[in-house]
């Protein structure tokens, strides 16, 4: 039996062996290749690289209009909200002023509730 320190040796006379292994990963992100990718293209199909690129463009051009019109968007919701949010404490105010307290009163609490909740819920689900 041998000893605890020889285990892990190779006997006498045996063939130093080493196992190398070598990974080469890439990982890229974006709408295009890489250069010698969209060059292997172009020489499989003629005009191929150059189509690429401008589908890349457009695409970039269409991505960069949807996001600005979805900022009109908000706004312009940010707007109307804010106006029909005065609106409704003015008629509350009106209401309460010719003796309608309680219908005065609801009025604006519910003028001020719907954007705080709003604000609320947007802050707490992170949207």
């Amino acid at each position: 039996m041998g000893s605890k320190r020889n285990r892990n040796r190779l006997p006498a006379g045996a063939p130093d062996v080493r196992i190398v292994q070598q990974t080469h990963q890439e990982f890229r992100a974006g709408p295009l290749p890489d250069p010698e990718d969209l060059a292997r293209f172009e020489q499989v199909v003629p005009g191929l690289a150059n189509r690429i690129v401008n589908m890349a463009e457009e695409n970039q051009r269409d991505r960069l209009r949807s996001n600005a019109t979805i900022r009109r968007t908000i706004a312009t919701g940010q707007v109307f909200a804010f106006l029909v949010s005065l609106g409704a404490i003015g008629a509350g105010t009106y209401l309460a002023s010719i003796g309608h307290s309680s219908q005065g009163v609801a009025a604006i609490v519910f003028a001020l509730g719907f954007p705080i909740a709003s604000f609320l819920y947007r802050r707490v689900t992170g949207r």
